[in-house]
């Protein structure tokens, strides 16, 4: 049987591990990045070249071979967001952040996105405060759990976003002297089964068809930087119901303005 100092042994090594591998992630995201904004630049200047000459079915071609060249580049750069949030280059740039205006925001575009099908239930405490955020993380991490959410129902049905004050999460850092917000996302889906939810927060980790299995690490890491906590549960009435809870500003005022 291991002692006590083997066990020690194996989550320092498996911290640094995982330390590595995000700096490593870091690394490849950036340079990626710089490589996709080459491309992205030399594809606008191609279609600029075209413009100034006659308009025949070659140069019809070519601006739309151009055009979905740019799509998937774009999409690229998306991928690339996602993979310098999981590593370790990814820092939080601080500011104050209205979360109930990036719910609503999200809510807004993800209406038209799934269609007729999945409705939407905002239950939005009013004034709640701004949290000291990296907003565009901030909307990434709410963008992929109502995505997540949408693809558990296939057949349609309903996604629950919750907005309120909460305590302090058991083991969070308590020195936020302003209190915590809790986020909740919750769907009407077939929910997740208790023995996976250890793994889903876990990168490459999928059980969709296609998957890439980076969406919901994404919400873990972006989380884990703004010193706030992620936990799965079921949710009422069945279904999947995710809870992130992150430290308010400092001194904040509580508002509902944007």
């Amino acid at each position: 049987m291991e002692g006590k100092s083997g066990t020690h042994d194996k989550v320092e090594r498996h911290d640094v591990g995982l330390e590595t591998m995000g700096l490593l992630v870091a690394e490849i995201g950036h340079d990626f990045n710089n490589l996709l904004a080459t491309i992205v630049g030399n594809i606008d200047l191609a279609g600029l070249d075209l413009e100034g000459g006659m308009a025949t079915p070659a140069t019809q071609e070519a601006r739309r071979l151009l055009g979905e060249a740019k799509k998937a580049s774009l999409r690229a750069t998306g991928l690339t967001r996602q993979l310098l949030a999981i590593g370790a280059g990814a820092e939080p740039v601080r500011e104050s952040v209205d979360v109930e205006g990036l719910i609503r925001e999200v809510a807004s575009i993800h209406e038209k996105t799934f269609g007729a099908g999945v409705a939407f239930r905002l239950e939005l405490q009013a004034g709640i405060a701004p949290v000291q955020a990296d907003g565009s993380q901030i909307f990434q991490l709410l963008q992929n759990l109502v995505l997540n959410a949408g693809q558990a129902m296939p057949r349609g049905g309903e996604i629950r976003i919750g907005l309120r004050d909460s305590p302090s999460p058991r083991g969070a850092d308590h020195g936020h002297r302003d209190g915590w917000i809790l986020i909740e996302v919750a769907d009407s889906g077939p929910g997740i089964p208790v023995e996976l939810r250890e793994k889903i927060f876990e990168p490459y980790w999928t059980t969709k068809d296609g998957g890439r299995g980076l969406g919901l690490a994404v919400c873990h890491a972006v989380v884990r930087k703004h010193g706030g906590t992620i936990a799965v549960d079921e949710a009422p009435g069945g279904g999947a119901l995710f809870s992130v809870r992150l430290p308010l500003d400092e001194g904040a005022v509580s508002s509902t303005a944007p």
